[in-house]
């Protein structure tokens, strides 16, 4: 069943939601996701750096990929998924990529990433120093090259059995700093938002609607920006969403929710908050009277 607010009673209220994300919504600069490859093996250094992450590094939300596909297979589609154009879609939104040079993939993916200017931009990547002998091809080609494009600067060689991880919190930090700055997304055709303002309004409508389907998100797109909006890459970014755990999927219909209140990517502007909190009590209202239990109880665990 559809959100309540995809319904004909609630043509006027998407019409001001519309009017609001036009003039009143702030979306954060950058993302703070860390986009982390390397190997899936608990000896590898990615799951450990990520285990880090989650104490050392709370500003950042660490990102695999295979959480994002394995999200997107499990939703009904008959598109297929270009797992290239997917890992560029993620650097995309990535703040930065730290790169473990430690499996057949993770030398695949640095190849791609060298080849990508806007991933080549902020890049890490880190070598096992054990194995860093004269005329290695990972040197001298694809991380010599991201190398000197990064702004994470050069590739640090490390001792994989030892690793130090603050090497690497610390060039993020100092170079990468999670933003803190907003800017208005404004009028604009949907074929003309860019990945990360994509991200930013599914992630409003998803806190604004308190839980919604990917059904309900492509109607309140395709409401917001006259019938234009691509399902595929809305369907995408939500899985990459997801997989960062800035959303979760809970309930029988597998409804997405914010997972963590204290990370916001949109906010309303100064002028405007009052106008949002307003239609924010509509909205629970409009679920509360649709007596909908998927949505009435995703509301509860979203409180």
């Amino acid at each position: 069943m559809p959100h309540p607010f995809t319904t004909p009673k609630a043509k006027g209220l998407r019409e001001r939601v519309g009017t609001f994300v036009q003039t009143g919504l702030h979306r954060t600069v950058a993302t703070n996701i860390i986009f982390v490859c390397g190997g899936n093996d608990p000896t590898h250094l990615r799951p450990r750096f990520i285990q880090y992450m989650a104490t050392e590094m709370p500003l950042y939300r660490p990102f695999m990929p295979e959480a994002a596909q394995a999200d997107y297979f499990e939703q009904e589609h008959t598109e297929t998924l270009n797992l290239s154009a997917f890992e560029e879609l993620v650097s995309d939104l990535s703040l930065g990529i730290v790169l473990f040079a430690e499996s057949p993939g993770s030398y695949a993916e640095t190849g791609l990433f060298s080849a990508l200017d806007n991933a080549r931009k902020k890049t890490l990547v880190v070598m096992n120093a054990e194995f860093q002998g004269p005329g290695s091809f990972l040197s001298f080609g694809p991380v010599a090259v991201i190398s000197s494009k990064s702004r994470l600067g050069a590739a640090l060689q490390m001792d994989y059995q030892n690793p130090n991880f603050l090497q690497i919190k610390q060039r993020i930090e100092n170079r990468l700093s999670v933003s803190a700055t907003y800017r208005a997304i404004g009028e604009k055709e949907f074929s003309n938002l860019s990945p990360t303002e994509i991200m930013a309004l599914i992630w409003f409508y998803v806190d604004l609607l308190r839980a919604c389907s990917l059904d309900d998100l492509v109607f309140c797109f395709n409401s917001a920006f006259n019938g234009h909006a691509g399902s595929e890459r809305i369907r995408q970014i939500l899985s990459v969403l997801v997989g960062a755990n800035l959303l979760k999927r809970e309930g029988p219909i597998g409804l997405v929710r914010i997972a963590d209140a204290n990370i916001k990517l949109t906010e309303a502007s100064q002028t405007r908050l009052k106008q949002f909190q307003g239609l924010q009590l509509e909205i629970t209202d409009l679920i509360e009277s649709s007596c909908d239990t998927n949505y009435t109880e995703a509301m509860s665990h979203a409180d």
